[in-house]
């Protein structure tokens, strides 16, 4: 999971706003894409694949080169240096600069895994343990060196350096372990990983050696965690915020506190890359945008080729997004799941968890965000994107909630009375859906103590495995679209420690189990139907109660074309954007 991301999602929700996603069509190698078009809100369809969908060059329908797009972030990226980029909103300014062995593309309302650096995305053997990819010819790095696998192994022996931190850890992990870096310190003390677990046969060939099976491998490889890096460049300047030597359509001009230039690299070639353009002269990202301001300046760019990478559209703009900005507004559903999470330690009888279920007010809670704008109603632990989804609805309950018929099943439990400590993120938004769902559950015959937390320090708070609190807010988002990058991390009883995502301190040794196993199946169809199936099982012990599927919504300027959704990562994708002539 993107660990930023979920922080900015829920800091969003509690703030009122809804973190957001843009749509237009893009197209398997040399076709068309369309303009990005206002659409209502759907699951983002997310499938494998194959080597034509591969094939470069992209295009977009109706797309000019030339101009420049302006960009308005919330704050500055964290990280450029591709193997530390993991938060969204650098992985999708990572897009633009780093190349990568697979990558997303939009095609209609799918979004598919190509091959980016590599022809395809991987051929397994050894029951999913071992993955071999094939290098494109003809890719270059800025300074015009050639590609090759070497460059891409050395980029994820630098994530083993213990300077480098802060990125994604399965590849590693896999690799070599959860303690990978006890098996290797990385390549700034003079040695490569050995051939038995990364070995590169040519300068086009790359071959991966698992510990464990592992179906979802191309999904992990899409992050820029598999950028090649050129050696000499990343031991020269400040190469986290000023990468250079990069593999992608466009540069790092310059970057300091305010402000980041990107221009086009000319070493970039469009028949190499199926995934990306190269239409506009640069862009101009301007930091530390506060998201009324944002939304203010976008609202009014009908003749600006403007957007936002990650900044989401303020709550106060929403119900425009539906009316006069809705040719301008770009949203999709169906990636980020909502939730009310239930502490299992402190509330164990199911019975009682059902109750709660009952009698939540989703809707009133989701109005408070915007209404059936800001997402629609969960009723599972996966959200639509996730391949393999499936609408389970274990216990089918009111939306509104219903607290007289939540009353009647904490009395057959004899728990009429049962003390809830309820804990929200504290800001306006948040402490009114509080009110919302603590006088509904009151009225279900709990005693309800609400406990408002500092939204900078929650979810420490609510991280601590011994936390006071029962009931508290929590949300998710895949760090790719199998059920394997949601469950384990949730709901594995394995997990449960401070500051690990096990929230709900739920520990089942079925489920355990189960988890065990459907992560050595080689299948990748039956694994994704399992993943749905253990969704269902886990809802039968109700350690959440599921919210909604939040919309990612944006606005651009009417001068952008191009704009499109990624999922991973979740923003408003760049890399087929053009200005309007």
């Amino acid at each position: 999971m993107d660990r930023r991301l979920f922080l900015q999602s829920a800091a969003a929700m509690v703030a009122g706003t809804a973190l957001t996603t843009a749509c237009s069509s893009g197209s398997p190698g040399g076709g068309a894409s369309t303009a990005p078009k206002a659409k209502a809100v759907t699951g983002l369809k997310v499938r494998l694949g194959t080597a034509a969908d591969s094939k470069g060059p992209l295009t977009v329908e109706g797309a000019t080169k030339g101009g420049t797009v302006k960009v308005l972030q919330p704050y500055d990226f964290a990280h450029l240096d591709p193997q530390r980029v993991y938060a969204s909103d650098g992985g999708v300014a990572a897009t633009l600069i780093h190349r990568r062995l697979v990558a997303y593309k939009r095609v209609g309302d799918e979004q598919i895994l190509c091959g980016d650096l590599a022809t395809d995305t991987g051929t397994a053997s050894d029951g999913n343990k071992t993955w071999t990819y094939t290098l494109r010819e003809g890719v270059r790095f800025s300074d015009g060196t050639a590609v090759t696998s070497k460059h891409v192994k050395y980029g994820i022996e630098r994530a083993y350096d213990a300077e480098i931190t802060d990125g994604p850890t399965f590849i590693p992990a896999w690799l070599s372990g959860d303690d990978y870096r006890k098996e290797y310190t990385g390549p700034s003390g003079g040695k490569s990983l050995p051939d038995s677990v990364i070995e590169t046969p040519d300068d086009q060939t790359i071959v991966f050696h698992l510990r464990e099976p592992q179906a979802d491998f191309p999904f992990a490889c899409a992050y820029p965690i598999t950028a090649p890096v050129l050696e000499s460049a990343a031991k020269k300047g400040d190469f986290d915020q000023l990468p250079t030597a990069t593999t992608g359509p466009y540069k790092v001009k310059s970057h300091d506190d305010a402000k980041m230039v990107l221009v086009r690299n000319d070493q970039w070639d469009a028949d190499t890359d199926p995934v990306r353009a190269q239409y506009p002269e640069s862009f101009e990202i301007t930091f530390n945008v506060a998201s009324l301001d944002e939304s203010q300046q976008l609202a009014a760019a009908d003749g600006e080729a403007v957007m936002t990478f990650s900044g989401v559209v303020d709550a106060s703009y929403l119900s425009r997004t539906t009316g006069e900005l809705k040719t301008r507004t770009l949203s999709e559903g169906g990636i980020t799941s909502r939730v009310l999470g239930i502490n299992c330690k402190r509330v164990t009888d199911v019975e009682v968890r059902r109750a709660i279920l009952t009698a939540f007010p989703k809707t009133g809670w989701r109005r408070i965000y915007g209404g059936p704008v800001y997402g629609d109603i969960a009723t599972d632990i996966l959200a639509p994107v996730v391949v393999g989804f499936r609408k389970n609805d274990v216990y089918p309950v009111t939306e509104a909630g219903d607290p007289a018929a939540a009353k009647k099943i904490l009395k057959k439990a004899g728990k009429l009375g049962t003390k809830l400590v309820y804990a929200w993120g504290q800001t306006d938004q948040g402490d009114k859906a509080g009110i919302i769902v603590a006088e509904a559950l009151t009225r279900a015959g709990f005693e309800v103590v609400k406990k408002p937390l500092n939204s900078t320090t929650y979810f420490t708070e609510i991280g601590k495995v011994d936390k006071p609190y029962d009931i508290f807010h929590s949300s998710w988002s895949p760090d790719w679209p199998t059920g394997s990058s949601v469950i384990p991390g949730c709901f594995d009883g394995r997990t449960i420690a401070d500051g690990a995502t096990n929230y709900y301190n739920y520990d089942n040794d079925e489920v355990n189990a189960e988890i065990d196993r459907i992560k050595a199946l080689t299948d990748a169809d039956e694994a994704n139907t399992a993943w749905a199936g253990l969704d269902a099982k886990i809802m039968k012990g109700i350690p959440i109660v599921p919210l909604a599927y939040e919309a990612k919504t944006y606005l651009i300027g009417g001068k952008l074309g191009g704009a499109y959704v990624t999922m991973s990562p979740t923003g408003c994708q760049p890399s087929h954007v053009y200005v309007k002539a």
